[in-house]
C-alpha cells in the first residue's frame, strides 16, 4: 500500500481500525478487557520463569521480561527515559520550581529531548534484540512449534524495532526515504552482525536469521511494511509479499546461506531453513540464481538427512523434517510468483516448481515404501520419524497452496486437506493398532497428518474451497485423539507422540475453523476446551462449559502429562482465544471487528447449537469457552493453581508457551 511508513499505508489503517476497534470494545466488555489489557500486564509481572526474585529484572533492555524470551519480544516496550532535570528534582521540587519549569517548556530544548528519547528507544530494541537472539534456544526436539511461534514472534517484534528507528530518525533526516533506507539498514546491519560473529552460538545465528528474513524489515523501504502480517498469508496481507527490495533480501539470502554451509547454526536448523526459504522467496522476482541454489539446497539437506529407505547413522528426522518444511515454504513463494510475475523465461518459475514438489513427494513415497515392507516398524527412534513427518506434511501442505496459486483454483489444496483427514479416519477406524499397516510408520505417519491439519485446512478455507464439512469432520478426528478416547497400543511412544500433536491441533483447528464461519457444534468445541484445560489443570473438565455449565466427556488421563503435553495443550487453548502460532491465517471472517451484538454487546446465544464466530468475539456461549481457556492459561503462567491430579506442577516450557499464547491472543 502506498502512503507514509509511519500509518499511511492502507495495511496499516487496517490493522489500526480492527486494534481500535478491539479496545473500544474492551472497555466495556470483562471478557476482552481481561484478554487485552490485563493479560499483558500480569505477564510482565508474573513470576519470572527463570526463578529470579520478582522486580530484578533491571534494564528491560538487557534482560527477557518473567514471562520468557519469545513472549518478550512480544511484551517489549521500553518506557521513555525522564529527562535529566526530572531526574534531579523530588516532586516537591519539581513542583515548586517555577524556572525548572520554564527550562523545560523552551521549544529548542524540548525537541532535542524528543530526540534523544526516540534514540533511546531504538537502542533498548537493538539490546533486547541481542539479549533474546541468545537466550531463545531451540528447545527439546519434540517441540516442532518451536520455529513457527519464534518467526511470528520475530516479525513482530521486528516490525516494532523499524518503527522506532524511523522515528529516531525523521526528524533529522531529509526526507522520509532516506529516514526509512537507514532505519532498515540499522536493523539489518545490527542482525547480520549477530549472524556473522564467530562467537554467536548458533541459535543467537538462527534468531538473527530469522529477524533479518522478516518480511517486516524486506518490506519497510517500499512502505509495505505495515500491510504484511505473518509467513504464509496471501502476499498482498503477509510476510510473503513480493516487489523488488533494493537488494536488502538478496543481502540476507546470502548470509543466511554462508552460515548454513559454514555449519554456524547446526543444531538450530529449524528456524535457519525457515529463515533462508523466507528470504530466498523474496529476492527480485527475476533472480533466479539464488532462488535455485536455495530449493538445491533445502532439498539436498531432505535427501541427504533422511536417507530414503536404508537409513544410515547421519539420519535425522528433525533436520529432514525441517528441510522438508522450509522447502515447502520457498515453493508457495514461488507460486505467488507465478501468479504475480507469470511463468518466467523458459517457464523456468513453474517447472522449479513441478521440479520441488516431486521431490517432497518422492521423500513421502519412499517412507511409505519402507513402511509397506516392513523397514521401518520396530524404529528405536520413533520421535525422529514423527519429526521427519511432522515436517514433510507441512511442506506438502505448502508447496500444494504454491501449485493452486500458480495454476489457479483450489484443488491442491483440498486434496491435500483431504488425504489428511483419510489418513485419521483410518487411524480411528482401527483401534488398537490391530489393522494392517497400524506399525510404528504408520504411527508417525499419523503423528504427521495430525499436525499439519491446521495448515492444510487453512489454505483450503483461504482460497473459498467449499470445505467446510471437512474442516470440522477433521476436527472432531483430532480432538478424539487429543482427548484420549483411543484404546492405547503396546507403543506408548507413539500413541503419546499422536495426543501430543492433537492437543496443540485441535485447539488451532477451532480457530481456523470459527474464523472462516464455519458452523462447529458447541459440545465439540466443549470438548477441545475440555481435553486442553484437563492437561494443564488435572481434570477432566476444567471447570465450567459455554455459560458455566461444566462438561466431563474428557476421560481422564491414566499418567500425568509431560511437559511436552503441556506446552502443546497451551499452545491449543492459546489458539482458541486468538493466539495461533501456525504461520498461515483465514482471512475471510477478522475477529477483531468487534462485537455483533444489540448496543455493541455480545450475542444473546446461550444453549445455542453451533458456534460460527471466534470465541473471543462471538456470543456469550463462545465467550463461556474463551473464559475457561483464558483462565488456564493465566494459571499456567503464573504456576498458580496448576496442580494435577497426581500431584505435578506445570513444567517451565509449558508456563513459556502458555505465556507466549496469552501475549499473542492479547496482540501485545
Amino acid at each position: 500500500g502506498g502512503g507514509s511508513l509511519l500509518g499511511g499505508s492502507v495495511g496499516d489503517d487496517a490493522r489500526r481500525a480492527k486494534r481500535d476497534g478491539g479496545r473500544i470494545a474492551a472497555s466495556s466488555d470483562p471478557l476482552l478487557h481481561r484478554l487485552l489489557n490485563t493479560a499483558p500486564r500480569r505477564l510482565r509481572t508474573m513470576p519470572r520463569l527463570d526463578g529470579a526474585a520478582k522486580g530484578t529484572d533491571g534494564d528491560v533492555g538487557n534482560r527477557c521480561g518473567p514471562a520468557g524470551p519469545r513472549a518478550h519480544l512480544l511484551l517489549f516496550r521500553p518506557p521513555l527515559r525522564r529527562s535529566d532535570d526530572e531526574d534531579d528534582l523530588d516532586d516537591d521540587d519539581r513542583n515548586d520550581d517555577a524556572a525548572g519549569d520554564e527550562r523545560r517548556r523552551k521549544p529548542g530544548r524540548r525537541a532535542m529531548e524528543v530526540i534523544a528519547e526516540l534514540r533511546d528507544v531504538a537502542e533498548a530494541h537493538r539490546r533486547a534484540f541481542v539479549t533474546v537472539a541468545s537466550a531463545l534456544r531451540e528447545p527439546p526436539r519434540a517441540h516442532w512449534w518451536h520455529a513457527a511461534t519464534a518467526v511470528k514472534s520475530w516479525s513482530r517484534f521486528v516490525r516494532r524495532w523499524l518503527r522506532a528507528e524511523y522515528a529516531a530518525l525523521a526528524n533529522v533526516a531529509e526526507s522520509a526515504a532516506i529516514a526509512a533506507e537507514e532505519a532498515v539498514a540499522s536493523v539489518a546491519r545490527v542482525c547480520t552482525e549477530t549472524l556473522t560473529d564467530d562467537a554467536s552460538a548458533p541459535d543467537a545465528r538462527s534468531n538473527a536469521a530469522m529477524a533479518l528474513s522478516s518480511p517486516a524489515l524486506l518490506d519497510f523501504f517500499e512502505g509495505n511494511s505495515f500491510s504484511v502480517s505473518t509467513p504464509g498469508e496471501s502476499r498482498r496481507g503477509d510476510d510473503a509479499g513480493d516487489g523488488p527490495t533494493g537488494g536488502i533480501a538478496e543481502s540476507a539470502t546470502d548470509a543466511i546461506r554462508d552460515a548454513l554451509t559454514r555449519g554456524a547454526m547446526d543444531g538450530a536448523e529449524r528456524g535457519a531453513f525457515m529463515a533462508y526459504a523466507a528470504a530466498a522467496s523474496r529476492c527480485h522476482a527475476a533472480d533466479r540464481p539464488r532462488r535455485r541454489r536455495c530449493a538445491e539446497y533445502l532439498s539436498g539437506a531432505l535427501r541427504e538427512c533422511s536417507g530414503g529407505p536404508a537409513r544410515g547413522p547421519g539420519w535425522s528426522g528433525r533436520v529432514a523434517g525441517a528441510a522438508a518444511e522450509a522447502l515447502g515454504v520457498f515453493l508457495r513463494g514461488l507460486g505467488r510468483d507465478v501468479e504475480t510475475h507469470g511463468p518466467g523465461a523458459g517457464a523456468w518459475r513453474t517447472e522449479t516448481l513441478a521440479e520441488y514438489r516431486d521431490v517432497l513427494v518422492a521423500a513421502g513415497e519412499s517412507s511409505s515404501a519402507s513402511e509397506a515392507s516392513g523397514e521401518h516398524d520396530d524404529l528405536d527412534d520413533f520421535e525422529g520419524e514423527a519429526l521427519f513427518r511432522v515436517g514433510l506434511t507441512h511442506g506438502e501442505a505448502f508447496a500444494a497452496a504454491g501449485a493452486d496459486c500458480a495454476g489457479g483454483g483450489f484443488g491442491h489444496a483440498v486434496d491435500r486437506l483431504r488425504r489428511l483427514e483419510d489418513v485419521l479416519a483410518r487411524w480411528s477406524e482401527s483401534p488398537g493398532g490391530e489393522s494392517p499397516g497400524a506399525g510404528c510408520s504408520a504411527a508417525a505417519e499419523v503423528a504427521g497428518a495430525v499436525a499439519a491439519l491446521p495448515t492444510a485446512a487453512t489454505f483450503a478455507l483461504a482460497s473459498n474451497a467449499p470445505v467446510d464439512r471437512h474442516v470440522v469432520n477433521a476436527l472432531r478426528l483430532t480432538a478424539e485423539l487429543a482427548s484420549s478416547t483411543r484404546e492405547e497400543t503396546g507403543n506408548v511412544q507413539s500413541e503419546e507422540s499422536i495426543r501430543i500433536n492433537a492437543l496443540a491441533s485441535c485447539g488451532s483447528l477451532l480457530g481456523v475453523a470459527l474464523a472462516a464461519g464455519c458452523s462447529v457444534e458447541t459440545s465439540l468445541a466443549n470438548t477441545v476446551v475440555d481435553a486442553l484445560t484437563g492437561v494443564l489443570l488435572g481434570c477432566g473438565g476444567g471447570g465450567g462449559g459455554g455459560g458455566g455449565g461444566s462438561s466431563s466427556t474428557t476421560t481422564p488421563p491414566t499418567r500425568p502429562p509431560s511437559e511436552t503435553a503441556q506446552a502443546a495443550a497451551s499452545l491449543g487453548l492459546a489458539a482458541c482465544v486468538g493466539g495461533d502460532w501456525i504461520l498461515p491465517s483465514v482471512d475471510r471472517v477478522v475477529a477483531n471487528r468487534g462485537l455483533s451484538g444489540a448496543n455493541g454487546g455480545r450475542e444473546k446465544d446461550a444453549g445455542a447449537a453451533t458456534l460460527s464466530a471466534p470465541l473471543v468475539w462471538g456470543g456469550e456461549e463462545g465467550a463461556g469457552f474463551a473464559k475457561r481457556a483464558i483462565r488456564a492459561l493465566e494459571a499456567v503462567a503464573s504456576a498458580e493453581g496448576t496442580a494435577a491430579a497426581a500431584g505435578t506442577i506445570a513444567g517451565t516450557r509449558a508456563r513459556e508457551a502458555a505465556a507466549w499464547g496469552l501475549a499473542s491472543a492479547a496482540g501485545a
